[in-house]
């Protein structure tokens, strides 16, 4: 790797680099529901769900290779962040990482308050509602010095999250989304864009 790019990396608290091909084989992208009213135009809600599935390749490769300076997203309480930074390597299946259906929402005032009741940010304008279906093998774990224990089993139907964030361009990382807030649809006093 040439030095400036290495120094790059370095910058953001990075010791081994992802190869560009993480990009490879990313999931398909579903259909996605722009419900904005405006706020955003269409274009833009796509820019937002590839950035989206961009930052699910990346968070899902730094997880695996326990380089914490590569999670976009942090918070409290949040257990592939808090493992990643205790030196595990986290196993997070795309089951967890890219959501079947992707809406992208005006963040309503009613919102920002229910999110503000989960502990969490909920900032910026647009937000997305995003749907996981779960399976029977759909488990996130984490391994450290030949241990390996499950951090979340999400072998359920289904399960649906409020999302906020923004659209990032990172000299290093290109076009990602940055996560700043997550909360489950399924918590009381969930927001009608839950639904």
């Amino acid at each position: 790797m040439p030095s400036d790019l290495r120094a790059l990396w370095t910058s953001i608290g990075v010791a081994t680099a992802p190869s560009r091909h993480i990009f490879d084989n990313l999931p398909g992208l579903p259909a996605i529901n722009n419900t904005t009213g405006g706020v955003t135009s269409p274009d833009n809600a796509t820019r937002l769900e590839q950035a989206f599935w961009r930052a699910g390749a990346i968070v899902t490769w730094s997880a695996a290779h326990a380089e914490p300076g590569l999670i976009l997203f942090s918070g409290a309480g949040d257990p592939i962040t808090a493992a990643v930074a205790g030196g595990s390597s986290v196993s997070d299946p795309a089951c967890d990482v890219y959501p079947l259906s992707f809406k992208v929402v005006a963040i309503t005032n009613p919102a920002v308050t229910w999110l503000k009741r989960q502990f969490q940010n909920g900032g910026g304008s647009i937000g997305v509602v995003a749907r996981y279906q779960g399976t029977p093998s759909c488990a996130v774990t984490a391994s450290k010095g030949g241990q390996t224990s499950t951090i979340t089993n999400l072998s359920f139907t289904s399960h649906t999250l409020y999302l906020t964030g923004e659209v990032i361009q990172d000299p290093v990382l290109g076009t990602v989304w940055e996560r700043d807030s997550r909360a489950d649809c399924a918590a009381a006093g969930a927001p009608v864009e839950c639904t």
